[in-house]
């Protein structure tokens, strides 16, 4: 009997599968990339609304949302807290009475910025008061990109800005139940908000790395996993989620 003839790939055929695994190694590549420059955008542009909103809502009502007395948010029809001890003082903060911003509780103003704003109709989702608890969906706005969300509060300086760094505790309610020390975005995408949204400087402009000092928001001036201060650098290098922001109202 004639031997069998031995039955393989020619060096063409194997060349055409190689260059197909390559375009679709390469067509994936591509496509993860555009759906994250997509949450980027979708971000900068949560950021663009919010502001929006809130100056439409002082140019209407002469105040910010959050901040209204109890009489104020009554009179106009909003969600308020009942004229309780930190409810609204109209301060032009965003804050407590006695000037504090109360985060590990995330209560009083910060709780109901989004509430009023919603009941304006100044911003997507519908925000209302729940007796104490706090869930994104609910009170507060998750961000577009990461795993966090986002409150309100007033800097020092009197300025309102916001921090986009509130973690979740992963129980079956995904509870805020305070401030929490973990990150909610890699050093690379907070690198490129800020570059996108200001200077890409972690340590100056209207976007900075943050931290939590006390339970507070607080500017990030430390060499950590998200930045350095020391060379006003963010560790793009580093793929562990350990950044959150405080992003200046424009």
């Amino acid at each position: 009997m004639p031997p069998c003839p031995r039955v393989g790939f020619t060096l063409v055929e194997l060349s055409i599968v190689l260059v197909i695994i390559g375009l679709i190694i390469g067509g994936v590549l591509v496509g993860r990339d555009l759906i994250h420059a997509s949450e980027i955008r979708a971000q900068i542009s949560q950021f663009e609304k919010l502001s929006t909103a809130v100056k439409t809502f002082k140019l209407k009502y002469e105040l910010l949302p959050g901040d209204m007395t109890f009489l104020q948010a009554r009179q106009f029809g909003f969600t308020n807290s009942g004229g309780g001890a930190g409810d609204g003082n109209s301060n032009g903060l965003i804050n407590d009475l006695n000037g504090a911003m109360p985060i590990g509780a995330l209560i009083w103003e910060p709780y109901l910025f989004f509430i009023q704003l919603s009941d304006a109709s100044l911003i997507e989702g519908k925000y209302r008061l729940v007796s104490n608890h706090f869930y994104i969906g609910e009170q507060f706005p998750p961000a577009k990109i990461g795993r966090g969300g986002i409150i309100a509060f007033s800097l020092s300086t009197g300025k309102l800005a916001y921090f986009f760094g509130l973690n979740v505790s992963l129980d079956s309610d995904i509870h805020f139940s305070a401030i929490s020390t973990a990150g909610v975005i890699t050093p690379y995408d907070a690198s490129t908000l800020d570059l996108k949204m200001d200077d890409g400087i972690p340590t100056s402009g209207r976007v900075r790395s943050a931290t939590v000092t006390a339970s507070v928001p607080a500017y990030d001036v430390s060499d950590g996993a998200c930045s350095k201060a020391s060379t006003s650098s963010y560790n793009v290098t580093s793929s562990s989620i350990a950044c959150r922001l405080i992003v200046t109202a424009d």
